[in-house]
């Protein structure tokens, strides 16, 4: 615990450092936000990390456990010295006590805080607003919000600009969860209550707060007379720990960075620093003893697991005795004359073995079962394999599927101690992961892949093209083989069925279409003509991954209307539903993004037949961010929107009714 709380505090105190020398006086208050939450996390749990695909070799002598002390492995198999009997005033337990006791102290004061909010909305007023609810208590106190609850005492007097002021503050704090960030705060303060860099961190991050409301508020109001009112409303009153408020200290930052000129774009790269320091700190904390001989990452790529076999990334070798220790091998390589050339050899022979051999228990895929399981085993004088137990189990058949591989090795060649055969106890850990990025299904010919490195093309296009302009030229020979083939049918047309027809099929190793089917019907007789022109496809070039052909599920969209000759498909190959710009035809009035560009927040208005209305915001390739659906839509527009944690770029905004649409672009910086 002790070591945890010194590499946790070293983590943060070098993040906080470079927050407060590089970053803290940059306008970029959003991303400072989630700098000092990644960081925390980050220091959290970056002491925790295994590498844990390692083999460890253990000596029952207890004058090697001090040794081992550094190397994180499970509890079960690291040797201890029998602590003395009589613990009662040792310092460790004493800190313990000490421990608790603040735990509990912090805990009370947490729950204070909560009691306090729960009495004040209890007794107080409450109003809904729009997408808020307004609490107006009778208690003298400063505005404040909590998630959706913006309380206001009748007791503090405001004129009307000032309310419009103090409610737009709150509105931000509401708008971006920040309560969140202050539960999230209030109880890393409880859990690491005795780390001082936990409280620099919550001060940091609820100025930062402050920042982005003071700036949502000066987009629309005289930067001279919010200052006034901050002033103004910088009185006594009270204070609940959990809460956004309006005042939060650090008045004088708050002023000065409203009057900061905004940071350049090329200030931005500042924030790549977090890249090399998170290395630092993976070498300082989850690297392995030098003495460990590892295959490398290429080396491990390059082997092929068939279905969904397990993982191990990174298999190392340790030895916990002193002197001349020579390591067990995996056999295979006897034939290389060079020490480390062999032991390499030999670590690779035994990766390849259980990805040959190791299989996923259907009862863990099925359970979505996914971790680690390490297996201990002895190699005995003569090579063989004796007592292998499971010491950290992952349950669903995967602890009975590692012992079977284990006990199915053949002999190894044994290891030696200052020249002698000995025993030697090692720890193998077998990697369970379900990749659920690559395999859509898989049936008896094999596995069918959703993405993979080189997608599947319509043929057609020189072969020599990039993959870029081969993926477009591709694309447009697909479309123009859809418009040329594809018929309105006739019984569709007359009764009146328009929309969008989604298929799906299959693009098999040798780029013919399999498995065609409508996954979203409009008529009979429109499924049927889409899978005739699915069905009538020449030959595709198949999909790669890894450089080797494969099977790739395919869909897209192909849209009937009634005042067209012609059915389409848009011009984006995607699966969603997502319109290109160039099929709006909705009629809006008076439709407006502002601000736009934005860094997160923006407001949306327009005017509209009064009949239900669908708005998605998705970003270029058409993955859906937002979605909002008005069945009751009068006809009128307003809303306020927070994208703040999505990923920057050019985002789309399309409003439907019916099967009309209108598209619009957003920059989000």
């Amino acid at each position: 615990m002790l070591n945890y709380l010194l590499e946790s505090s070293l983590c943060w105190l070098v993040f906080y450092l470079v927050y407060i020398l590089v970053l803290s006086r940059e306008t970029f208050f959003q991303l400072n936000r989630w700098y000092l939450l990644a960081t925390l996390l980050l220091g959290a749990f970056l002491p925790l990390i295994e590498l844990p695909d390692f083999m460890h070799l253990n000596q029952p002598q207890p004058s090697f456990v001090n040794w081992l002390a550094p190397i994180q492995v499970p509890d079960n198999v690291v040797n201890t010295v029998a602590a003395p009997q009589d613990q009662t005033f040792s310092l460790t337990f004493i800190l313990g006590y000490i421990y608790i006791l603040g735990l509990i102290l912090t805990s009370v004061r947490f729950l204070y805080g909560l009691w306090q909010l729960y009495t004040l909305y209890d007794n107080a007023e409450k109003k809904r607003a729009r997408d808020y609810t307004l609490v107006i208590t009778n208690k003298r106190h400063l505005p404040f919000s909590f998630f959706r609850y913006l309380f206001k005492s009748q007791l503090v007097e405001t004129d009307t600009e000032d309310q419009y002021q103090i409610t737009k503050h709150e509105l931000a704090h509401i708008h971006g969860w920040h309560s969140l960030d202050v539960l999230l705060m209030e109880l890393a303060s409880i859990l690491m209550w005795c780390n001082p860099l936990i409280y620099l961190y919550r001060r940091s991050l609820r100025v930062v707060h402050e920042y982005i409301a003071d700036a949502t508020v000066l987009r629309t109001t005289n930067r001279k007379h919010y200052g006034q009112m901050l002033i103004r409303q910088s009185q006594s009153g009270l204070q609940i720990a959990i809460v956004n408020h309006l005042i939060h200290s650090q008045l004088k930052k708050r002023i000065f960075m409203m009057t900061k000129n905004r940071s350049t774009y090329n200030a931005r790269y500042k924030y790549l620093i977090l890249a090399p320091i998170l290395l630092l700190m993976l070498a300082i904390f989850a690297s392995n003893s030098e003495s460990a001989v590892a295959l490398s990452p290429s080396e491990t790529n390059n082997l092929e697991a068939t279905n969904l076999t397990p993982a191990i990334s990174d298999l190392s070798m340790i030895s916990s005795a002193g002197g001349d220790v020579e390591l067990p091998r995996f056999p295979g390589c006897e034939a290389e004359t060079n020490p480390e050339t062999r032991q390499n050899c030999s670590t690779k022979r035994l990766l390849e073995y259980v990805y040959t051999n190791v299989k996923y228990p259907k009862a863990a895929k099925d359970a979505n079962i996914q971790g680690i399981a390490v297996v201990q085993f002895q190699v005995d004088v003569d090579g063989s394999i004796v007592e292998p137990t499971i010491v950290r189990s992952l349950g669903g058949g995967c602890d009975e599927e590692v012992l079977r591989v284990v006990n199915l090795m053949p002999k190894w060649i044994p290891g030696k101690k200052d020249g002698k055969v000995a025993k030697v106890e090692m720890n193998l850990p077998v990697k369970f992961k379900i990749d659920e990025s690559e395999p859509a299904k898989a049936e008896s010919k094999g596995e069918i892949f959703k993405v993979v490195e080189e997608m599947p093309r319509f043929p057609g296009c020189d072969e020599n093209l990039d993959l870029f302009e081969g993926k477009k030229c591709a694309d447009k020979k697909l479309l123009e083989y859809i418009m040329n083939n594809v018929k309105y049918p006739k019984e569709a047309k007359d009764a009146g069925f328009e929309g969008t027809s989604i298929v799906s099929f299959v693009i098999d190793k040798m780029g013919k279409i399999t498995e065609s089917e409508i996954v979203r019907s409009i008529h009979p007789s429109i499924d049927k003509e889409v899978l005739r022109i699915v069905n009538s496809m020449p030959d595709w070039i198949p999909g790669k991954q890894r450089g080797k052909v494969v099977d790739v599920v395919f869909k897209f969209p192909i849209k009937f209307k009634l005042d067209e000759e012609e059915s389409k498909i848009p011009e984006e190959l995607v699966p969603n539903l997502a319109p290109s710009p160039s099929s709006a035809t909705l009629q809006l009035e008076n439709f407006k993004v502002s601000p736009n560009p934005t860094e997160g927040i923006f407001k949306l208005t327009f005017s509209a037949a009064p009949k239900p209305i669908t708005v998605i915001v998705s970003n270029e390739v058409g993955k859906e961010i937002f979605r909002s659906v008005k069945k009751d839509f009068n006809g009128n527009y307003d809303e306020q929107f927070d994208l703040s944690s999505s990923a920057k770029g050019t985002l789309i905004i399309s409003v439907s009714q019916g099967d009309k649409y209108f598209t619009s672009k957003l920059v989000l910086q």
